[in-house]
């Protein structure tokens, strides 16, 4: 058995290999730059253009701080744990718990975030007017973003106020996260895939279900609109080929259309799903210390991929975000006022 561990390379009282540990912390350092590089050109964008100055960008932009964050600790929690041989290499752990407590809340506000998008979202296409606007206030507004991330910081916090888990350096995953060592720590992971992932995973399925309802309702009645003006116009007498036309490119954009939003609900759907519902069911398990680590990957990822769902395939998101990878910010469409005097600033005499 001493050889057996001895080839393995384990170290110290860790689940893994240092191999295995060096191989994830490279996955976690080219999340680092990916997500630090594609969330801070999201952020800009925004601030760049006053054509992405609205209220759902108001969520993005928080959802794009709140994966920046969680990118700009991974070095710290992550990395420096991982690759160190001896335990936390510093003799405080306090960096190490504000690193975890920081990014586990970042995460949480990442997936509140990604539920109000989706909720704005259904409002906006089949909710009242007047229930949109009553919500959507600047105040209401504020207060939304601070709830996405004052409620993953309560849950985080409350338990540990009450002696349930313990955050900082873990020996078993030689991680910054929570403590598996803690004789309560199964009522912390309960806690933590109760509180932090149901409800965000619910409402951003509930609210996709509903747009697409309501516009696969709105082009069935549409498509018989025209069958039935289509039929009147039999009965005058054969169609011409204008109206073949008409019909030919209405049949076409109505099939593209109802394709695109199938995509992109499935895209979204399934982007949370696949990359946060195993970590959160692994928490449920009273034997997952191995298996936690490695889904911590893909649920990291979680922070690269946000930007691409949200911003690839919106024409005025791409638009800006091409300008700022050319430093063509002269074509940036709508500058905003900040971009202006910028510009004018460096302007030569």
């Amino acid at each position: 058995m001493a050889d057996t561990n001895s080839s393995l390379n384990f170290v110290g009282d860790s689940l893994f290999t240092y191999e295995e540990r060096v191989v994830v912390a490279v996955l976690v350092l080219i999340i680092f730059v990916c997500g630090t590089v594609g969330n801070s050109i999201v952020i800009l964008a925004v601030i760049l253009s006053q054509d992405l100055q609205n209220i759902t960008n108001v969520f993005v932009v928080s959802l794009a701080t709140a994966d920046l964050c969680y990118c700009l600790l991974l070095p710290i929690s992550n990395v420096v744990a991982l690759l160190s041989i001896d335990g936390w290499p510093w003799e405080s752990e306090a960096l190490c718990s504000l690193s975890a407590l920081m990014s586990f809340t970042c995460a949480g506000a990442s997936l509140y975030n990604l539920a109000c998008i989706a909720l704005n979202r259904m409002l906006l296409v089949r909710g009242p007017v007047t229930v949109y606007q009553w919500l959507f206030t600047p105040r209401k507004i504020v207060c939304l973003v601070m709830c996405t991330w004052a409620i993953p910081l309560a849950v985080l916090l409350i338990p540990l106020s009450f002696g349930i888990g313990e955050l900082g350096y873990d020996q078993g995953d030689s991680t910054c996260s929570d403590i598996d060592s803690h004789p309560r720590y199964v009522e912390y992971h309960l806690i933590q895939a109760f509180c932090l992932y149901p409800i965000p995973l619910l409402t951003i399925v509930i609210s996709y279900s509903l747009i697409f309802l309501h516009v696969k309702r709105h082009f069935e009645r549409r498509e018989e609109s025209f069958r039935e003006s289509h039929e009147m116009v039999s009965l005058e007498g054969e169609p011409d080929d204008n109206t073949r036309q008409l019909e030919a490119r209405f049949k076409k954009r109505v099939s593209r259309q109802q394709l695109k939003i199938t995509m992109n609900l499935f895209m979204v759907t399934c982007a949370f799903v696949l990359f946060s519902a195993p970590y959160s069911l692994a928490l449920l398990s009273p034997h997952n210390s191995r298996v936690l680590l490695f889904l911590s990957v893909p649920f990291t990822c979680n922070s690269c991929v946000n930007p691409i769902i949200y911003t690839v395939n919106h024409p005025r998101f791409n638009g800006v975000i091409r300008c700022i990878l050319r430093c063509r910010f002269g074509d940036i469409p709508r500058p905003s006022y900040l971009l202006v005097s910028a510009r004018a600033r460096l302007r030569p005499m």
